[in-house]
Formats: C-alpha cells, sequence, structure tokens
C-alpha cells in the first residue's frame, strides 16, 4: 500500500530580528495512506534550495540531501538545521521538502519583518473562518508598500499552497501589482484551503529572484483556523506529471511534445467502477494579469479494468495547454464511484508557461507537492466557484 508524509518544522516562523537564528526541529511522520498506521523503516530524504543552512547531521558531501530512516514505533524521522546569522537579511522564507519514494511534503518557515505590511484576510479579523465566513467570501489583501522596485517577486502562502507576481512599475511610476486581491475561493480549489484546519499565511518580497544573495523578507505570519466548513477535505494522493524529466514545469516544447497526468494507485479507487476528471487552475504571474484560469484536462473518463500497476495515466491534449502564459498551477483530479460521493485528491503544484519560446526540458530530478481553483460558478467537489 502507498505511504504518505508530513513535515512539521519548530519553530514554524521566526522574526528576522531574532539573533543568533534559532535552529529548527523538522520531523517527517510516514502513515499508511489507508489504515493510517505509522509506517518504520521508510527512508526519508530531506532537501532545501534555501542557502545558508545546513542539515543536522551533516550530509555528505556537504550540500547535499540528508536521510534519514524513520522510528519502527511512531513513523517519524527527525533532522534539524543550523542556520547562518546572515539568513534573516536574505531569506524570506525557509524551504525543505522531505521525500519518500510514494509521496513528498514541504514545510515554508517564514522569516518575517514586523515593519512589513501585515496582510489582511476578510470574514477573519478573530482569526477563525466557519461556513458562514467562507459563503460571504473569503479574500486576502497584500497592500501596497513603500520602496517596493519593479521586478521584486511577491509571493503569497496560504497553509500548503502559494501564487506568486512579478511588481512593475508604469511609465508615469504607478505601481503595477499592489495591492494585491486574492480570492480563495476561486484561486485555488477549497479542499485545499478551506477544510477544517489551521493555515499559516503570509507573503514574502524578494528584491532580485534571480539572485540568491537578493534582499528579501515575509510579513509577520496569521494563523487562521478554519472550523465548521462544509467543504469535504482532499483524501486521494496527489498527482503526477510526467515526464519526471519536466520537473512539475510545463512549457511549450512540453505541451507540443505531449504531457501526462497519472493517478497513483489506490485503495479508494475500484477498476471499472466510475468515472475521475482532472482539472487544472493557474494563476498568471505578471502583473496586470487576470485570472484564474480554469481547464479540464479530462472529463468523466471511465477508470479501467484492471488499474495498471503504477496507476491509470492520462495523456493531456496539447490544446488543453495552450495560451497558458507564465502561471503557477495546481492540478487536481475527482473520482466519482459508480455509487457513493465522489472524492477530490490533494493538488500537485506546477508552473506552466506555454505562451513563450520552445526551449529545452530540464533533466532535473522530479518533485510533486500536497495540497488547488476557478472562475464563474461549478459544483465540483472541492470547489466552490461563486466568484465572492
Amino acid at each position: 500500500m502507498p505511504n504518505i508524509i508530513t513535515l512539521t518544522a519548530t519553530p514554524n516562523q521566526y522574526s528576522r530580528t531574532l539573533t543568533p537564528p534559532p535552529n529548527i526541529a523538522l520531523e517527517a511522520l510516514v502513515v499508511d495512506a489507508v489504515t493510517g498506521a505509522p509506517q518504520g523503516g521508510v527512508v526519508v530524504t530531506f532537501e532545501s534550495p534555501t542557502p545558508l543552512l545546513e542539515f543536522e547531521p551533516a550530509p555528505v558531501p556537504p550540500g547535499s540531501p540528508v536521510t534519514a530512516t524513520t522510528d519502527p514505533a511512531t513513523g517519524i524521522a527527525t533532522v534539524s538545521i543550523t542556520l547562518s546569522a546572515a539568513i534573516g537579511a536574505l531569506v524570506g522564507v525557509i524551504k525543505v521538502t522531505a521525500t519518500i519514494p510514494d509521496d513528498s511534503a514541504t514545510v515554508t518557515v517564514p522569516v518575517y519583518d514586523p515593519n512589513k505590511a501585515p496582510l489582511y484576510v476578510t470574514n477573519a479579523e478573530d482569526g477563525i473562518i466557519d461556513q458562514y465566513d467562507i459563503n460571504s467570501g473569503i479574500q486576502t489583501t497584500i497592500p501596497l508598500q513603500p520602496g517596493i522596485a519593479a521586478g521584486s517577486l511577491v509571493t503569497f502562502y496560504w497553509g500548503r499552497v502559494q501564487r506568486s507576481r512579478i511588481i512593475d512599475v508604469s511609465d508615469t511610476g504607478v505601481i503595477l501589482g499592489l495591492p494585491w486581491v486574492i480570492n480563495l475561493k476561486t484561486n485555488f480549489p477549497t479542499a485545499s484551503v478551506l477544510t477544517d484546519g489551521r493555515y499559516l499565511t503570509f507573503y514574502t518580497v524578494t528584491e532580485d529572484p534571480s539572485s540568491p544573495t537578493s534582499n528579501a523578507g515575509s510579513s509577520t505570519p496569521r494563523t487562521i483556523t478554519v472550523q465548521g466548513s462544509a467543504i469535504s477535505p482532499a483524501t486521494l494522493l496527489a498527482p503526477l506529471l510526467l515526464p519526471a524529466s519536466l520537473n512539475n514545469k510545463i512549457n511549450a516544447l512540453a505541451a507540443a511534445i505531449g504531457v501526462q497526468i497519472r493517478i497513483p494507485p489506490q485503495p479508494a479507487i475500484s477498476a471499472g467502477s466510475g468515472t475521475y476528471s482532472i482539472f487544472l487552475v493557474a494563476t498568471p504571474q505578471g502583473p496586470g494579469a487576470t485570472g484564474p484560469i480554469s481547464r479540464t484536462l479530462a472529463l468523466d473518463q471511465p477508470v479501467p479494468t484492471p488499474i495498471p500497476a503504477d496507476g491509470i495515466t492520462f495523456n493531456v491534449p496539447a490544446a488543453t495547454l495552450a495560451g497558458i502564459d507564465d502561471s503557477i498551477g495546481d492540478v487536481y483530479y475527482v473520482y466519482s464511484p459508480a455509487t457513493g460521493p465522489a472524492s477530490t485528491s490533494r493538488h500537485l503544484g506546477i508552473l506552466v508557461d506555454t505562451v513563450g519560446p520552445f526551449v529545452e526540458v530540464d533533466d532535473e530530478d522530479d518533485h510533486h507537492h500536497h495540497g488547488g481553483h476557478g472562475h464563474g460558478h461549478d459544483h465540483r467537489p472541492g470547489w466552490d466557484r461563486d466568484d465572492k
């Protein structure tokens, strides 16, 4: 049976003014996807793109990923990271990914600037969102702020999902891209952002995203608790983007050659019973772009008999990916059994740019992520697309 992994960090946030910065403990829990039983003896690989940090125990060679094995009794693997004192000025968020053969999870730890303008969330003044609030609409606003320059990258985080945009300045000096209002009900699958649970939310600003030593910082995080939500959580395994060499990035060349979405095998999906549908929602990163962009990649496809050992693989028509420019997207699927309610998967985060020139597809390793939205009105499970 497949396993799933969750990753937590302690502390899960800290101020950039704190010196020296704290060491951060990372705890990866691996459980059986069906029974929830802890799984011992599983090798977990931890890695991070964040500069100025070191894993403990130190990997060999230095700078490479580090591995740890889950405890037989608890299913937990632990490592820690040691941070350089310079990290507070150069990093807005620390990211670490933990990977097992069946799954992966990413944790983000904001290094916040207490002077940065706070993130505003409608109907959440008390930090709590219920179904009444969801019906009224949930929007977040990243405010206009002084000193921000053209080319800065602004990234919004809500739990495990994120969206980014590049800031620009008009010929007359007007900032384009801020304030940025993000509608949670239309920019993400509601199953990923508005089911019961606790969500850490904040934004980061990176002055020069092409430079690893660029000045960066995050807003002070807020913890939002969703309780009493009528939205069913995502329960199925996240899909995979193939070939793995795409590294979860679809460009014009990849779309033309052909990409595939694979639904992992799992007991919740029965061979020859019911249908599956696959959806993509993408948010353009340009400051003046409208969004989100919703695409149906597959609709009411019959579940095959038998289900292949590696899962259900769907060839995505190139036309369904056309015209998506420099966007961050989420892919997820819905399984509708012959009898009973439909189920929604966790999302796969990808980058999509099928408008730009053909470029060679890189050959990096595949990383997939947990976590999903749209425009108009739709009653598919996991979505609430009333534009409120």
